[in-house]
């Protein structure tokens, strides 16, 4: 039986405690799905993770516990994976509908 669900609204260190991953392992985990929620919004770019289907996402959890196991990290349980994937999806999709900020060099350039 499982010690605890982690709950949506739990704080980082909270996964983290609840994956049993150290600092380093973390930030691999961290990583791996960072890579995974990317190419799945370039694929989607209006998915939002509860529409994302089933067998999409058994596929990247059992990716991301590859190679998990690959680097000798503990795997993660399903709750700390959907927790995460549902923050990094979230982030994504709030980050890439806000403006962008010129940069000092396209303003030069359209000054011009």
């Amino acid at each position: 039986m499982l010690q605890f669900e982690l709950k949506k609204g739990a704080k980082t260190h909270e996964a983290q405690m609840r994956a049993g991953h150290t600092r380093l392992q973390w930030d691999r985990f961290y990583n791996i799905t960072k890579a995974e929620i990317n190419d799945l919004v370039e694929e989607n770019p209006d998915v939002s993770w509860p529409t994302v289907p089933g067998d999409v996402l058994a596929s990247m959890f059992d990716r991301v516990n590859a190679q998990l196991r690959a680097e000798n990290i503990p795997e993660v349980q399903y709750d700390v994976f959907s927790w995460r994937m549902a923050r990094a999806i979230s982030y994504r999709n709030t980050s890439n509908s806000k403006p962008r900020a010129k940069s000092a060099t396209a303003s030069a350039t359209e000054s011009s």
